[in-house]
């Protein structure tokens, strides 16, 4: 059975990242109130659209994430960074990057 080793101290040529800070992301935040005001859409039905199907005790990956940030027109580099941001530790000033990294 193979074990999974992407956690690994043997993994050396793991990217590590600065942490995202949350300065970094003022410009994306307003981008996307903006891009919802454009579809005049009332409060109960902007909810679901991030946290739908992402209940309770439901993991939700920065690629999944990014993912529903393209689809409101935010730029793919400010997507991943707000995904980062809302899926990577923050306790930590340096984290390996990986996509399919998954948060509740």
């Amino acid at each position: 059975m193979a074990r999974d080793q992407s956690h690994s101290l043997s993994n050396i040529h793991a990217s590590k990242v600065k942490r995202v800070d949350a300065k970094q992301l003022a410009d994306v935040c307003q981008l996307i109130k903006l891009r919802l005001q454009e579809k005049e859409l009332p409060p109960t039905k902007i909810a679901p659209l991030f946290f739908v199907p992402f209940a309770a005790n439901k993991e939700v990956s920065i690629s999944e994430l990014k993912a529903k940030f393209d689809g409101l027109g935010v730029p793919a580099k400010k997507g991943v960074l707000l995904a980062r941001y809302l899926i990577e530790p923050l306790n930590q000033a340096e984290v390996v990057y990986n996509e399919n990294a998954k948060s509740t």
